[in-house]
């Protein structure tokens, strides 16, 4: 369980508008949120199974990941972590920019236009790293969402995962059609987790 059982309200939540792909700076800013950036590290790493994936790229080619550690109102409260190739187009990629929004780096400092953004959210508990981060016992349960920003083809530009304490921020998605352009807004899924089969067991007959 995540936070006390209550009805869902979005009086007091930070209402995300799925018309739109923000970074975790610009909507707190926009929700009016007091809120510091703590800490920033950026580490060039080989690209794992999963960015080969993800991103596209070859296996061992250069990465970087990008970890940011927000508070909100004072109090340790998210820990933001993306990973984005080295280069775009064989141009290496000005991360010494990337100060703070993801979305806005890759937007006006790469020159690249996002158009969709693609969010699974889970609940994790507090591990080693994420409780020394966020402030809380080991085995405190946390809100996870993992992103993938698209622009121009089949593979994301970048990956994030946004960890975040439920108890300081309560996030909720809000979509008006009215002020949508094109009609269609965004869309919410929900994908049934698989639960793994019991392992088989073999009978042997007394020989």
């Amino acid at each position: 369980m995540i936070t006390a059982p209550s009805r869902a309200a979005h009086n007091g939540s930070l209402a995300y508008p799925v018309d739109l792909i923000l970074s975790l700076s610009d909507f707190l800013s926009q929700a009016g949120v007091s809120y510091a950036v703590r800490a920033v590290s950026i580490a060039r790493e080989h690209a794992d199974d999963g960015d080969v994936a993800m991103l596209g790229v070859e296996a061992c080619d250069p990465v970087y990941r990008a970890i940011r550690l927000y508070e909100v109102e004072g109090r340790a409260a998210a820990r933001l972590e993306h990973r984005l190739p080295a280069s775009f187009d064989s141009k290496p990629v000005r991360i010494n920019a990337l100060t703070d929004g993801i979305t806005t780096f890759l937007e006006q400092t790469e020159n690249v236009r996002l158009t969709r953004s693609d969010h699974t959210i889970n609940a994790e508990a507090a591990d080693d790293t994420l409780a020394g981060d966020l402030e809380v016992p080991v085995g405190t349960p946390l809100l996870v969402i993992d992103c993938q920003l698209y622009a121009a083809g089949s593979h994301a530009v970048a990956t994030g995962r946004l960890v975040f304490r439920p108890d300081v921020l309560r996030l909720a998605a809000s979509a008006n059609p009215s002020t949508s352009s094109t009609g269609r807004i965004g869309t919410f899924g929900l994908t049934a987790v698989e639960t793994p089969a019991p392992p088989s067991s073999t009978e042997h007959e007394p020989g």
